[in-house]
């Protein structure tokens, strides 16, 4: 039977597609490698290999203050300037800056146009920052070949060329954990006029879990929304962190950008979603 993650990805209960890449193909991960060796091993369908996302060498058993890895100690002493969206994604919605409402220091019902340098905090340590960084050029990938699909869509013509490209769903989810880690301790969502770090906890062993492991644990993970009513807006960016229903941690958030709309959680007790309550928006 295997287990969850290796069903996902048997085409018994994904569908069979037939795929452009032969064994003698470059890879279209990047990783320089041809196909047969890298993600087409696997008979079954592709499959990219986590990248390595833990600092290299042996830890240096070190807990920065101000770096919200500390827990790991495996920190250097120099703090870095993170975005908490990562800037290669920004840069898709706007090249210059971005509308953000929601955060804690902006009244209610407001907007704040920020340039991309607003949007950064002193959250990693430099040696957390580069190890992650795989993610964040990961997601810039993503959500750039979502957005050249719009553009190619919205050319009037009757020719069409296939497009293919090869992602890590997993880790697109640790993306998206580093992505919540990052709000959350840059503190600039509010609840109840306050910081929501002043009022709730993230932190649980599904999170420590997956940074020892690179999984999350069932049904952990991100979901996908399809709403055909709703209008795409591509250079809309739009974050809600989910709270427990008691309202004491976070347990996940939903982003809708490039007109995509994703759920994501990050609590395994969270089984019943109706639960979610948004709280804050970015």
């Amino acid at each position: 039977m295997g287990n969850w993650r290796s069903r996902h990805r048997d085409p018994a209960v994904t569908g069979r597609v037939r795929l452009p890449w032969s064994a003698e193909d470059p890879c279209p991960c990047g990783a320089g490698r041809l196909y047969g060796n890298c993600c087409g091993k696997l008979r079954q369908s592709p499959y990219k290999q986590i990248v390595e996302f833990r600092p290299p060498g042996a830890p240096t058993e070190y807990s920065h203050p101000r770096c919200y890895m500390g827990w790991t100690r495996d920190c250097s002493r120099t703090i870095s300037s993170e975005h908490f969206i990562s800037e290669n994604v920004l840069s898709i919605l706007n090249s210059e800056s971005v509308r953000i409402s929601g955060a804690a220091w902006i009244p209610t019902g407001e907007s704040l146009d920020l340039p991309l340098a607003g949007l950064q905090a002193n959250i990693l340590c430099t040696r957390h920052n580069s190890a992650f960084s795989p993610f964040d050029t990961m997601a810039g990938k993503l959500f750039r070949a979502v957005d050249g699909i719009y553009d190619d869509l919205s050319r009037r013509t009757l020719s069409r060329k296939s497009m293919w490209h090869l992602f890590s769903g997993e880790e697109l989810e640790l993306w998206l954990l580093k992505t919540v880690l990052g709000f959350f301790h840059a503190n600039v969502l509010p609840q109840n006029g306050r910081k929501i770090a002043e009022g709730q906890e993230i932190m649980n062993p599904a999170i420590e879990a997956a940074y020892r492991t690179g999984y999350l644990a069932d049904p952990c993970g991100m979901y996908v929304q399809k709403n055909a009513t709703t209008l795409v807006q591509r250079r809309v960016l739009d974050f809600t962190s989910l709270s427990d229903e008691r309202g004491e941690r976070v347990v996940g958030c939903q982003l809708r950008i490039g007109g995509i709309t994703t759920r994501f959680i990050i609590d395994p007790g969270m089984t019943d979603r109706d639960l979610f309550m948004p709280l804050s928006r970015h």
